[in-house]
């Protein structure tokens, strides 16, 4: 897995971690009791 530094990231893609990170409080998993953000970027925006 190739590395990034976070201030080498686009504005873009500094806002869906920040959006993923919003959503870790709503995770739910049970099982192996780590929170999963996530956020996408589709063709339209």
């Amino acid at each position: 897995m190739k590395k990034i530094k976070y201030q080498a990231l686009s504005k873009v893609e500094k806002t869906l971690i920040a959006e993923a990170e919003v959503m870790l409080p709503l995770a739910y998993n049970p099982y192996f009791h780590f929170q999963v953000g996530a956020a996408i970027l589709t063709a339209s925006g």
